[in-house]
């Protein structure tokens, strides 16, 4: 603050000492504005004074609470901090437009399910090392047979050493609640080209992943006139008619199609560093859906991944 900040208007305008809270040391400049301090950091204005320190949404309050984290909130307050007011379950009716949030949070409802969809196919995870931990228990499974499949492939010849990996089951019905254990090969030599091949077996279950979910897209939906799609299309629509409300459609490129062809790419790239051959052709783009079958021995020690009989 400047020296002028001493003045009697300044001292005026001051907090009250209940007003008064500690934030971290970050750069922000504070002002006072309709008897309400504020901050101001790169990313905008906020409350000096904002949200909840505990989840109020597990507090017995008498109104429908919001409950939406506040946007960083770790960097001005030191802590992760919640939106206490109003959601929208209590001033109307439950329908499908609610979201249980605030006026000011409703647009979370978009990102979480962004978020679900980017969990079920992954195109969209920037980093290769949160991918595994999104992946179910079989396609965790599957990743590292694949992985153990391109090791031997390549011409390289890894040396490895085996470590035991527990695969949580909890979620996956098709396993009964039993945790499965599963070697996990680790090569003591060449390990950045090691690493390269196991991206390219997350890369290969994404690819998976993307192909079903347009699999589904061209078995459920259906164009303009009827036709089936392609695997790729989807439909958008290009026109409603205010007088008659009739809807006209086309045919559009599936979303997916972009982040599936540069995934390919990378695994392309992964396979050749990690020296494994590959054609280059658009194999695994062109490669029907196919499911892969799990046999798990009765110590829930995974015996074998493998596709089923052609």
């Amino acid at each position: 603050m400047s020296d002028d900040d001493s003045s009697d208007e300044y001292k005026d305008h001051s907090p009250d000492e209940d007003q008064i809270v500690d934030v971290p040391s970050v750069d922000y400049t504070v002002f006072y504005s309709d008897g309400t301090w504020f901050g101001e950091d790169d990313y905008g204005q906020f409350r000096l004074q904002a949200g909840h320190a505990t989840d109020p949404t597990e507090k017995d309050l008498d109104y429908d609470v919001c409950g939406a984290v506040l946007k960083h909130s770790y960097e001005r307050y030191g802590e992760k901090r919640y939106c206490g007011k109003m959601a929208d379950t209590q001033f109307s009716n439950v329908t499908d437009d609610t979201t249980g949030y605030c006026s000011h949070h409703q647009n979370r409802v978009n990102l979480e399910k962004g978020h679900m969809e980017n969990a079920k196919h992954l195109a969209f995870v920037e980093s290769r090392e949160d991918i595994f931990e999104y992946l179910s228990p079989h396609e965790q499974i599957l990743a590292i047979e694949t992985f153990r499949s391109l090791l031997d492939e390549s011409k390289y010849g890894y040396e490895s050493e085996m470590n035991t990996l527990t695969i949580e089951t909890e979620q996956d019905t098709a396993f009964e609640g039993q945790d499965v254990e599963i070697d996990f090969p680790v090569p003591t030599e060449k390990t950045a080209r090691g690493k390269a091949l196991w991206f390219a077996a997350l890369d290969y279950v994404r690819m998976e992943n993307i192909l079903e979910e347009q699999f589904r897209v061209a078995f459920e939906e259906t164009g303009p006139d009827g036709e089936q799609l392609t695997v790729g299309e989807t439909t958008k629509i290009v026109n409603v008619n205010d007088d008659t409300g009739e809807v006209t459609e086309d045919t559009d490129e599936h979303h997916l199609n972009l982040p599936l062809s540069r995934i390919q790419k990378d695994y392309e790239r992964h396979l050749e560093v990690g020296g494994v051959e590959h054609d280059g052709t658009e194999e695994a783009s062109e490669q029907e859906a196919r499911e892969w079958v799990v046999t798990v021995e009765g110590d829930t020690n995974v015996d074998e991944v493998e596709p089923p009989d052609s």
